[in-house]
């Protein structure tokens, strides 16, 4: 276990304090994965922990109306290095978790949402029995809409702050992620494994560098230069290129087929009944 804020507890120990405290009474987790620079590979010693789930609740109220339980569709909390809870948003937490209702993450898988590629590949930390079923559905469902969701990171996000290093890297990496599993229907995580991927094909100094630059800790929150900027975007352009070129010759469909959502629904009706 490295030193730094994690160094008090373990990732066993980590895990099942978020699934036996982290959430409410009458809600059941159903699956849990790590997420975030940890997960991507993007991390330095002294970065946090973020975790993404699914649960459900033991209530049909959910399916009324999605803007009557906002607090109950989505899960957000903070924890310290030793577990304690704290404020979302406020300093001092060291790992969080966001789940989300069943519900809402059919909804979310509908929109092509990264989240949903993360709880549906990245490894579990938690899987509730006979929730492998699900998932294996879920990813049926699963659309050349990560293209957009790509492009949407790079255009809005990394635009809006387009000297900000830890955008930069991220517009990069989302866009090599949509590349990557619309040629080849596989999500990788990875980052290392994604610049990898596409070396033989594309020649990404500028990338090369923020990475390079992003991964030391004394230099991760510098701003870039006006010229890595420039160069910057001409690489960008040249990925959103080749994410627009993949979506036309991905086999993956453009909505989720009305024959897998009617499973998931079936699925997650008979799950949902065995908890009332």
């Amino acid at each position: 276990m490295e030193e730094g804020i994690q160094a008090s507890v373990t990732e066993e120990e980590i895990a099942e304090y978020l699934i036996n405290e982290g959430y409410p009474a009458g809600i059941q987790p159903i699956s849990c994965i790590l997420s975030g620079s940890r997960a991507y590979g993007l991390n330095t010693e002294d970065s946090d922990r973020d975790y993404l789930g699914i649960h459900l609740m033991d209530t049909w109220d959910i399916l009324e109306h999605p803007d009557f339980r906002p607090r109950q569709q989505v899960i957000r909390k903070s924890f310290t290095s030793d577990l304690e809870e704290v404020p979302v948003g406020t300093k001092g937490g060291d790992f969080s978790l966001d789940s989300f209702e069943m519900w809402k993450f059919i909804s979310l898988l509908l929109k092509g949402s990264f989240v949903t590629y993360e709880i549906l590949y990245l490894p579990e930390i938690h899987h509730a029995i006979g929730s492998s079923g699900m998932i294996s559905l879920m990813r049926e469902g699963l659309t050349n809409k990560i293209g957009r969701a790509a492009k949407g990171n790079a255009l809005h996000d990394w635009r809006k702050s387009k000297k900000d290093k830890k955008k930069a890297v991220m517009a990069y990496y989302r866009l090599l992620q949509a590349i990557y599993y619309l040629r080849e229907e596989e999500f990788e995580w990875r980052a290392e494994a994604l610049w990898d991927y596409l070396k033989p094909v594309f020649s990404l100094p500028t990338a090369d560098a923020i990475l390079e630059s992003y991964l030391k800790p004394a230099e991760r929150r510098s701003q870039l230069e006006e010229i890595q900027v420039d160069k910057m975007s001409l690489e960008i352009e040249q990925l959103i290129d080749e994410v627009n070129r993949a979506m036309v010759i991905t086999k993956l469909p453009d909505q989720c087929p009305k024959k897998v959502l009617q499973k998931i629904l079936e699925t997650l009706k008979r799950t949902r009944g065995s908890m009332t």
